[in-house]
């Protein structure tokens, strides 16, 4: 029961951070973080990650992506729930829970996810992106490269 609201209490702790900073970051609309690299500037995303779906004008868009979002929260909840995996996976699985749950949150909300990390080097710009974004990005690739260092170990003995 304690590792059930331990784990509760890291994923409220994260979508805090990340429901706190868009709010803040709204507030702010713009600012240069770090010259010539990194500005704070608010993009209404009404796709999801790295803007796909942006462009798209489907009637139900928002809803479906709703619904993708209860989804991946359902699956990678039932997954972060079981004790049987290793502590890393956890940390990966809490990481794109919390992410997905921040930007379900902004999708409810606003219609749109909230994203304002402006990444960028002279004309070219990263896409903005959010807290949220960056855990489910984490914590996928962290979940991603465990596994292929758990096959190979496998391949190997």
């Amino acid at each position: 029961m304690k590792s059930i609201r331990f784990k509760l209490l890291c994923l409220l702790i994260l979508v805090s951070i990340d429901q706190y900073s868009k709010y803040i970051a709204q507030s702010i609309k713009f600012r240069e973080i770090i010259p010539s690299f990194m500005n704070l500037s608010i993009v209404e995303n009404p796709g999801i990650i790295f803007g796909i779906f942006s462009d798209s004008n489907y009637y139900f868009k928002s809803i479906f992506l709703i619904v993708i979002g209860f989804i991946t929260i359902i699956y990678f909840g039932m997954l972060f729930f079981k004790s049987t995996l290793p502590k890393y996976s956890m940390l990966c699985l809490g990481l794109i829970l919390s992410g997905s749950i921040g930007n379900v949150i902004d999708r409810i909300r606003y219609g749109h996810v909230i994203d304002f990390i402006d990444i960028y080097y002279k004309e070219w710009h990263y896409w903005t992106f959010n807290f949220a974004d960056s855990y489910i990005i984490v914590g996928l690739f962290g979940w991603l490269l465990n596994d292929l260092i758990s096959c190979k170990k496998n391949l190997i003995t």
